[in-house]
């Protein structure tokens, strides 16, 4: 309603231009003021053109190239615009708003630099050309979106903006036309230093890779071709008369459960949330190669719970699951790890990754450890982020026997990133 006002009062005021210039032609009369009245009169005309044309007859497309792929990756968009009319326009100049969600850029490793002041990688400007089409029906804009961080971009309107020559009439248009991108999380090189495991009797964990162990007896048996000469039990043998072997108790792999916190008590800690997020993924999808039986949980508003297996499938529910998850600013985390620690069996691996630490996390922490639970809590932070309340309940977690690990900078900076187990 205001524009449509301002462009009236404009169409006016050009009016007004016209009949003070011609006036002055007809009272002053000769060739001077008559030139100059018919030199500015096609301008006139134009402005007056411009006022009345319709920039409704323009329809815009979208297109992406690549429409899906990894948070990082360079996306090209192409936007076309279409009009009926091919009536002159002297200039035109293109906008294509940006969403919030692209407003920093996903440099990968390279971002965790900054993981104390992410506000920094907030620096991506708009995207915007002029171009001068007078009687072209087609207009195309090209350009190139560097380092597309994780989530699902929606892209709702284009922006065209027109004038005239003396920049009296100017005219704006919104065009509506919606598009998605979708960027999965970047999947990490995660290096699990010891494998988590359990013998039958007793527990502790044995290191990768995968090998029989000989340190714990579990019986002797008769000799079969394919035992090591070193496996002879020698007092069982002369005993009986015959070669005996020793039985070895066999290692079995334990389960995994990745539980993801999906809150952060400080905004200024979402480059530290989307750090858990590409950790959770490549632990979930590392220790779906070594067991083949992980149970995935994020810890949100909503609590979304997936069983993966070796399959494609679960592999694709991972991915959606965590390429539009948000933080959360508030949530009861420490009640729902408890809570979802009494419903998982005892010989699951808990691994946690939080980007949030306060007392009650680590005393939940604490307590599971306590009941001969196999834990292990990743904290992701910078080294300029942490309060005296954090650096307190990370020197009880490291003096205690629960597993925990703090990554900064220098973790998330390497090309692989290094769990003790």
């Amino acid at each position: 309603m205001i524009a449509s006002i301002r462009t009236f009062f404009r169409f006016i005021f050009v009016l007004v231009l016209a009949g003070l210039l011609f006036s002055y032609a007809m009272f002053q009369g000769g060739f001077v003021s008559w030139f100059l009245f018919f030199g500015f009169l096609p301008v006139f005309l134009y402005s007056l053109f411009l006022t009345l044309y319709p920039l409704s007859s323009f329809k815009a497309e979208r297109q992406f190239s690549p429409k899906y792929g990894e948070a990082g990756q360079d996306i090209q968009v192409e936007v076309t615009l279409r009009r009926f009319l091919p009536l002159p326009i002297f200039y035109l100049i293109i906008e294509d708003p940006l969403p919030e969600s692209l407003n920093w850029k996903d440099t990968r490793a390279k971002k965790y630099l900054f993981l104390s002041r992410p506000n920094v990688l907030m620096n991506r400007e708009a995207k915007k050309t002029i171009l001068f089409p007078w009687f072209k029906r087609k207009l195309t804009y090209q350009y190139m979106l560097d380092h597309v961080p994780r989530g699902r971009h929606t892209f709702n309107t284009v922006k065209i903006v027109t004038g005239d020559f003396l920049g009296i009439i100017k005219k704006r248009k919104e065009i509506e036309v919606q598009n998605d991108i979708h960027m999965r999380a970047w999947n990490r090189t995660t290096k699990l230093s010891s494998g988590m495991s359990a013998f039958d009797e007793g527990r502790q964990s044995a290191f990768l890779p995968q090998v029989r162990h000989t340190n714990v007896v579990s019986g002797v048996r008769d000799y079969a071709p394919g035992d090591r000469f070193s496996w002879v039990d020698w007092k069982t043998t002369a005993k009986k008369q015959r070669l005996v072997t020793k039985e070895f108790e066999q290692e079995k792999n334990k389960d995994v459960t990745v539980l993801l916190n999906g809150a952060i008590e400080d905004t200024d800690r979402w480059l530290a949330f989307e750090a858990a997020i590409e950790l959770s993924q490549s632990l979930a999808r590392h220790s779906l190669n070594l067991y083949g039986n992980v149970q995935f949980i994020h810890a949100g508003a909503v609590q979304e719970e997936l069983m993966l297996s070796n399959r494609r499938r679960s592999d694709e529910q991972l991915i959606q699951l965590l390429s539009t998850i948000q933080p959360l600013q508030s949530s009861s985390f420490e009640e729902q790890l408890i809570k979802e620690a009494s419903l998982r069996a005892a010989d699951r691996n808990l691994i946690i990754v939080s980007a949030e630490l306060n007392q009650q996390i680590g005393e939940s922490v604490l307590r599971l450890s306590q009941q001969a639970r196999d834990v292990l809590f990743l904290f992701i932070a910078g080294n300029k982020q942490l309060t005296n309340q954090e650096q307190a309940v990370i020197n009880r977690l490291e003096q205690s026997i629960a597993g925990f690990q703090w990554l900064s900078e220098d973790h998330l900076t390497s090309e692989i990133i290094e769990v003790n187990t």
